[in-house]
């Protein structure tokens, strides 16, 4: 299953928690995206991010896509700060298809990779500060649609350490779970709690690390939906 996100709502995702890492410390986030790449407008799928729903945050880390670079993927910092982002039209042949999205960071080099690709390295120095908060749908504080979008999110992952390409192959290769890759994992959303047009009102943290994701905001209801028309993410198509 995966989650259907919808546009120009103030409804978003999160999960607060307090044993989550540094943003200037090694970690990786994988994610599953279905989505539009290229319509020229700046979307934040999936983020982590330190304050709260109340709290402007100092730092993050976004995963999407902006005006300035249609058809790209691009990581950022709350704020607008670039860390990565593929070459424009890197992600155009992939709107509308599952894609795997990985971002990691050793300390000193930024990558982002389209499924087992790498697509690009950066070395701009993060802002410090201890993330605190899993994102999914814009970006915090709550109250406003802020860079929303209608796309799907599958299997979230994010990892307190330096994911490996050949670990991100096997990610991409096995199609999301039954990947065995756990060392180091702070957090996995799966979102199979519910049935196909259910409400979302929790979604819980496979990694045992309790980092249960709420719902929130006052927007239109997001709903699971099938990937695809597949039942289960262990079955979904790698295009």
């Amino acid at each position: 299953m995966a989650i259907q996100m919808t546009a120009a709502t103030d409804r978003h995702l999160y999960s607060v928690s307090t044993n989550f890492g540094a943003a200037t410390d090694s970690y990786s986030i994988s994610v599953w995206i279905n989505a539009v790449w290229n319509g020229g407008t700046t979307f934040s799928f999936v983020g982590m991010y330190n304050g709260s729903l109340v709290v402007t945050p100092t730092t993050g880390l976004q995963i999407g896509t902006t005006a300035a670079n249609v058809g790209g993927v691009n990581c950022w910092t709350y704020g607008g700060l670039t860390m990565v982002a593929s070459a424009a039209g890197a992600m155009t042949p992939y709107n509308n298809t599952w894609v795997l999205i990985t971002y990691t960071y050793d300390g000193t080099n930024h990558r982002v990779y389209r499924n087992d690709t790498l697509l690009a390295t950066g070395t701009t120095i993060q802002n410090p500060g201890t993330f605190t908060q899993v994102y999914i749908n814009g970006y915090p504080p709550s109250g406003t649609a802020n860079e929303t979008g209608t796309y799907q999110v599958d299997t979230y992952l994010y990892f307190g350490r330096t994911l490996t390409q050949p670990e991100i192959a096997t990610i991409y290769q096995s199609f999301g779970n039954r990947h065995g890759i756990d060392y180091g994992l702070l957090a996995s959303y799966d979102f199979d709690e519910g049935v196909t047009g259910a409400t979302v009102t929790g979604v819980v943290d496979t990694s045992g690390n309790g980092n249960t994701l709420l719902n929130t905001g006052a927007g239109t209801a997001i709903t699971y939906t099938y990937a695809g028309t597949v039942a289960s993410s262990n079955l979904r198509m790698v295009q």
